[in-house]
């Protein structure tokens, strides 16, 4: 069974947005529809296990599917 959010607005649906304008933050407003313009993109994703298998049949490589693993993890601070 396939559950996909098909109607999510990210002008609207986020908790919290920050508004940059030349690379400031000017605005904390609760939606940006106010400054929504034609030309911008957003893309609302889950987690990456969702939209991976998408990638790859669109010819997207995908280094953590070719090394064997599952999800990309990352290493923020010393090794112990």
């Amino acid at each position: 069974m396939r559950t996909a959010l098909f109607d999510g607005d990210l002008r609207t649906d986020l908790p919290a947005y920050t508004v940059y304008v030349d690379g400031e933050p000017v605005d904390r407003p609760d939606g940006v529809c106010g400054v929504w313009r034609d030309d911008l993109v957003a893309f609302l994703i889950g987690c990456s296990l969702t939209f991976k298998a998408a990638l790859v049949e669109a010819g997207c490589r995908c280094g953590t599917l070719e090394r064997g693993g599952n999800v990309a993890m990352y290493r923020t601070g010393p090794a112990a």
